[in-house]
Parts: structure tokens; C-alpha cells; sequence
């Protein structure tokens, strides 16, 4: 029994390690130290039809599996791809607003909010959905590109950041809806750029 506890935790850090390890985060524009002066950010995410898995164009991934649900079963095509843009407003900001605010020291983050001087504006730049049919899965997987800009002008650019390999996963593997398996891209996102600037903003 104890040695069947020890592999357990054994496993669960070595998990954990990957899952932290797996996400690269590189400053391509700016300087951290335009960041000292920022307290409150506003959040922002957008998608501009980014390549998802094989597809090079969302629309086309969308487009596909409307068609093959609703083959399936009328209408539940329409269903998904509502739950999908749903999902891209409401499900993944929030995930990623609450790790980065709490993982970010000292910063009050928060969406829809034209009164801070900051925003910080995340693209998708590509999404892997990832699959999970009981005996095997895939995890999912997004990219990015964050610009931290002011908000009353945001052609003023304080720093640009690359982001690549945000995994969505979850314990246990309980995460067959698509929707669940990004969220947890952006939650990861969202812990990972927190604790990065919290340590290279000084």
C-alpha cells in the first residue's frame, strides 16, 4: 500500500512538473521595466480565425463539425458550434482573468473594465481542441500573442509576448467536452503569464 502511494505521488509531481514546464513565454518587444508602474489591467481576448488543429482557419474547423453533428442528429451541429462561441466569450476570459489575477502580485486584473490604464490583449494564434474517447485522448493545446498596451490608445505598446504550448487538461481525465479541455488552455495560460511577470517585473 505505501509503495503504491509513493508511485501515486511520484506521479501526480511529475505531472505537475511537465505541466509547467510544457508552456515557453518570450518577451519579443519592450521591457519589463515599463511594467513596474502597472496596478490595474484590463483583459482582453481576441480571435481572428486562427488555425485549429489540421485546419488552417477556424471557420473551416467550425464548418466541419456542424456538418458532422448534425448528420448525427439535426441540429446538434448549430448547438455545438453556438456553445463554442460561447465559450470564446465568456468561459475561456474567464478562466484565464482569474489565474492571471490571482498568480499576478500586486495587479488588479479584470475585463470590461475602460477605466484602467492597461490592457492586456490576448490573441489565439492556434487552438489543438485535443480529443478524449475514453481508452485514448489528446490534450488539448493553444498559442498566443499578448500585447500589454494603454488603453485610451492602444497603439501605445509597452511589451509584446509570445506564448506556445498552454495545455488543457484536467485530473482524472474528466474532461470530454471541448469546451472544458480549452478552458483549461487558458487557465494554464493564465497562471503561467502571471508568474512570470510577477518574477521578471521587479
Amino acid at each position: 500500500m505505501k509503495s503504491l502511494f509513493v508511485a501515486l505521488a511520484t506521479s501526480a509531481m511529475l505531472f505537475t512538473t511537465a505541466h509547467v514546464s510544457a508552456q515557453k513565454l518570450s518577451l519579443t518587444s519592450g521591457e519589463f521595466s515599463a511594467l513596474k508602474d502597472v496596478k490595474d489591467v484590463n483583459v482582453e481576448l481576441v480571435y481572428n480565425d486562427p488555425p485549429v488543429g489540421k485546419f488552417k482557419h477556424e471557420s473551416e474547423y467550425l464548418d466541419k463539425k456542424k456538418a458532422e453533428y448534425n448528420k448525427k442528429d439535426d441540429g446538434r451541429g448549430d448547438r455545438w458550434v453556438r456553445a463554442w462561441e460561447e465559450d470564446k466569450q465568456t468561459r475561456f476570459p474567464r478562466k484565464f482573468e482569474d489565474l492571471l489575477a490571482k498568480y499576478w502580485d500586486d495587479v488588479k486584473v479584470s475585463a470590461d473594465n475602460p477605466k484602467a490604464k492597461y490592457t492586456m490583449i490576448l490573441e489565439t494564434t492556434f487552438m489543438e481542441p485535443g480529443f478524449n474517447v475514453y481508452v485514448t485522448r489528446k490534450n488539448a493545446r493553444i498559442n498566443g500573442k499578448i500585447k500589454i498596451v494603454e488603453t485610451a490608445d492602444k497603439s501605445k505598446v509597452l511589451v509584446e509576448i509570445d506564448m506556445e504550448d498552454a495545455l488543457g487538461r484536467t485530473w482524472g481525465g474528466d474532461d470530454y467536452d471541448t469546451g472544458a479541455r480549452l478552458s483549461e488552455c487558458y487557465a494554464d495560460a493564465g497562471k503561467a503569464v502571471g508568474q512570470w511577470l510577477t518574477k521578471k517585473v521587479k
